[in-house]
């Protein structure tokens, strides 16, 4: 999903730092096996327009690093930028990348705070430093024909990348592939337009059309399926969507016609905890 240029909405629970960091303080045995849902408050939004370092003229991606730093890819012209902010809003650093990348539709930032960039355009993913504007390394995922839209990287350095028309495609940390996940499976190959990797490596995958939210097992066959209430929306949802997860949660941004609705599954639990 695109983000708008004039601000970024922040969705950050009330209860804890941050929906996906956990909460602190003792817990009964009840809590621990079925995890109360988080409480979602939004707290407003930031964010200057503008074509310059640290401003936003056309964002496409955000990710957040372990620190909750925020990192926005933005393709405005002249140039483009990838800035990093607070997570209140403040810039801290701004580069300009040597590829002059089209649509960089999907973003993150791993543990040793490289960053990876989805070019959905050409379906190259580019890794940067930010202490250096040149590439890192360059990974040809898929032809931009089968419509690559998200990735997900694991703390082991492998990736995972979903397109529109082609089975979610792994590659190893060196970037090289491994191929499409699920090919020693009976029930066939994982088709999914987002992929989500947990802390633990765990991975998740959704189709944006379908009703449910799948946990892999490193065989690539399903271990948990999450349904959806789609009746929250009160309107078929078309082909967008975003997701993410945690050690504890799996939230996944749904955009509707009505307005974009955000579900937060529990791991631990087998249906939607709140929507």
């Amino acid at each position: 999903m695109r983000a708008t240029a004039q601000a970024l909405s922040l969705i950050i629970t009330a209860s804890c730092a941050a929906l996906f960091s956990g909460c602190s303080g003792s817990t009964t045995r009840a809590q621990q096996t079925k995890p109360a849902p988080p409480l979602i408050e939004y707290l407003g939004a930031w964010g200057t327009e503008g074509s310059g370092p640290g401003m936003l003229d056309d964002p496409r991606s955000i990710a957040t690093d372990d620190f909750s730093a925020a990192y926005i890819a933005d393709v405005g012209k002249p140039d483009r930028f990838v800035n990093k902010f607070t997570r209140g809003g403040h810039p801290l650093q701004s580069f300009s990348p040597t590829v002059k990348f089209q649509d960089p539709c999907a973003t993150a930032v791993d543990h040793g705070g490289m960053i990876y960039v989805l070019d959905c355009s050409s379906g190259v993913l580019y890794t940067f430093l930010l202490q250096e504007a040149t590439i890192q390394h360059s990974i040809h995922t898929v032809t931009a024909k089968q419509k690559p839209v998200s990735f997900a990287v694991t703390d082991d350095g492998h990736i995972y990348v979903a397109s529109r028309e082609a089975p979610v495609t792994v590659f190893n940390p060196r970037g090289g592939r491994i191929g499409p996940l699920g090919k020693s499976l009976k029930e066939g190959l994982v088709i999914a337009d987002q992929v989500a990797a947990a802390p633990d490596n765990t991975i998740y995958a959704v189709r944006c059309t379908q009703p449910f939210v799948e946990q892999l097992a490193s065989d690539s066959s399903t271990v948990n399926q999450w349904v959806r209430n789609t009746a929250v929306s009160g309107a078929a949802e078309n082909d967008t969507c975003f997701l993410a997860a945690s050690q504890k949660y799996i939230a996944l941004l749904a955009n509707v016609p009505s307005a974009p609705v955000l579900r937060i599954f529990a791991v631990a639990e087998k249906h939607e905890k709140l929507s």
